[in-house]
């Protein structure tokens, strides 16, 4: 019973900042997601705790209900800005978890608000195969993000003129910044 009230203001700070930032459209730098990701998180947890008596029905069920209602904006939000930071400076371990873990709120928004079970254990099971998922192999965190900052790099050089059908030429003249 205390954490839904911590989770309604912040609830309610976090929509603030989202519309200021929707009317200026002048994004923080990465701060947005990692905000919506604190207020799931937290909103999730509370969500938990409280399952018991959502799943008895009432008012709890409709706060449940609202509670990963208002989630799915927000996860718009932070894959939106996660994009944005994606488009300007390529994909990072960072980034890459962001889209993981706003596509994952995404999906279990969908579960809780449709899925006639509503069994909490898809949380920490969801959670842990896509921390798995997201860790190994050519779509894991680390490839990807390599892969993604080399060709950024490559695609700078090359439009420089420091690289020249893959190899590395002397410049002549400054290089912009």
């Amino acid at each position: 019973y205390v954490l839904a009230p911590l989770v309604c203001v912040y609830f309610l700070i976090l929509y603030s900042y989202t519309v200021k930032i929707l009317f200026a459209w002048e994004w923080p730098k990465g701060m947005v997601a990692w905000m919506i990701l604190g207020f799931s998180t937290l909103g999730i947890l509370t969500y938990a705790t409280l399952h018991p008596f959502v799943m008895e029905g009432g008012k709890m069920r409709k706060i449940g209900a609202a509670f990963f209602t208002a989630l799915l904006p927000q996860a718009g939000v932070l894959l939106w800005a996660a994009c944005l930071r994606i488009s300007d400076y390529g994909i990072t371990e960072a980034r890459y978890l962001l889209i993981a873990f706003g596509l994952w709120l995404v999906v279990t928004s969908l579960y809780f608000l449709i899925g006639k079970a509503k069994d909490l254990r898809l949380i920490p099971i969801s959670l842990v195969a896509v921390s798995i998922a997201v860790s190994f192999g050519p779509w894991g965190m680390l490839s990807v993000s390599e892969s993604s900052q080399i060709r950024r790099l490559e695609r700078i050089l090359q439009r420089n003129g420091i690289l020249v059908q893959r190899r590395i030429v002397d410049v002549k003249g400054e290089v912009p910044d």
